[in-house]
């Protein structure tokens, strides 16, 4: 809202651990600056919560070994790994229960 980038790496919701958003940031100030304006948020420093990195792992692991879903035919998807490691694709085809074909979206080389 004020022109600037925000100081935070990542903002995420899980499904299996309602009423919480995690804000990954190096300092609490750019999360308060972040979630400044939001109106679900309140604004009060005390809601906001440091996580140790043993304790972010744990909330991954329980919603990996949880939910494996297959994407849908024309869904977009993010490629995790190899040459196209984090470009956006769209599902073109199920192949198997572990084989989709995908269109890759080409990157745009910002120093041509």
């Amino acid at each position: 809202m004020r022109g600037k980038p925000l100081e935070i790496l990542s903002a995420t919701c899980v499904d299996n651990v309602e009423n919480y958003i995690f804000v990954e940031a190096f300092r609490k100030n750019s999360v308060i600056e972040a979630l400044s304006g939001l109106n679900f948020w309140g604004g009060s420093i005390n809601k906001i919560e440091i996580l140790s990195l043993n304790e972010m792992t744990k909330v991954y692991e329980t919603l990996k070994s949880n939910q494996i879903e297959i994407p849908e035919v024309q869904k977009w998807v993010r490629i995790k790994g190899g040459l196209y490691d984090k470009d956006l694709a769209v599902v073109e085809k199920i192949i198997s229960d572990d084989k989709i074909c995908c269109k890759v979206i080409p990157r745009i080389d910002p120093n041509p």
